[in-house]
């Protein structure tokens, strides 16, 4: 027979092991309680483009760009960065598949299925090989020594009611896919909510100590599409190579390349 130490250890282990395995049953009272005070945001989400009124032409034959506002807003440069912008008076040529966020949310492509559970939600676009995370389960951000700049940052949120408020960092430097550059410096607050039952917004305030010279807030919004029950990804990996032909953006190869 052990020693009572080792027993009394042994019984310890086994008791914080049932602890944790009640904690992690997705069945248990508390998830399911957690679960049922979630909106419901399931299903597949597409951005909401400007209505321009009867008979009017889109800018470049594209209605979509007119939902874009991170893409082709101007942000609130500082004096060095509205000077970098300046010098680039037309959009160069960028990687419209590998943008990341922010451009997943605001582009003419923003289509995307939202997974919402009490740990976190996902955000799941046509566009990316990749997986937006929202980590809602109190956890923070790395610590600094652990954390390196990525195309969609880390993301990590809480509830407030039926809004999620989402904090971001750690957004790789460089364009918002057009000539909207941001440092890596760059800090995202976002609030989504539902306003309706089909509609959502998603206001994002960007602040950015070395290229901006404020605060730029933007509000996104989106529509639930109707009739969609998958979303095959899309690989523009061979339009990436060449978006651009004199001047128009395209969306297969030039037939002269």
């Amino acid at each position: 027979m052990g020693s009572p130490t080792r027993c009394f250890g042994a019984a310890a282990l086994i008791l914080l092991f049932g602890v944790a395995a009640a904690q992690a049953d997705p069945n248990s009272r508390q998830r399911v309680r957690a679960f049922a005070s979630l909106p419901d945001w399931s299903g597949y989400w597409e951005q909401n483009t400007i209505d321009l009124g009867p008979g009017a032409e889109p800018p470049n034959g594209d209605a979509g760009f007119l939902a874009s506002k991170l893409w082709l807003g101007h942000p609130p440069y500082n004096t060095q960065w509205e000077a970098r912008y300046q010098a680039h008076p037309k959009p160069p040529v960028r990687a419209f598949c590998t943008a990341g966020f922010p451009a997943i949310m605001d582009s003419p492509y923003s289509q995307f299925e939202l997974v919402v559970t009490p740990e976190q939600t996902l955000m799941i676009p046509i566009l990316l090989n990749s997986t937006r995370q929202i980590f809602t389960d109190g956890r923070s951000h790395p610590p600094e020594n652990e954390l390196w700049p990525t195309p969609m940052g880390d993301s990590i949120g809480h509830w407030e009611g039926q809004t999620l408020v989402v904090d971001t960092v750690a957004r790789a430097a460089g364009p918002i896919a057009t000539r909207n550059d941001l440092s890596a410096q760059a800090h995202f607050v976002e609030r989504i909510r539902r306003t309706s039952q089909d509609q959502m917004e998603d206001q994002i305030t960007v602040d950015d100590p070395v290229a901006l010279a404020h605060p730029w807030q933007v509000t996104l919004t989106y529509h639930r599409m109707k009739g969609v029950d998958r979303i095959v990804p899309m690989d523009c990996v061979e339009n990436d190579r060449n978006p651009v032909v004199d001047g128009q953006f395209i969306l297969v190869p030039s037939a002269s390349k």
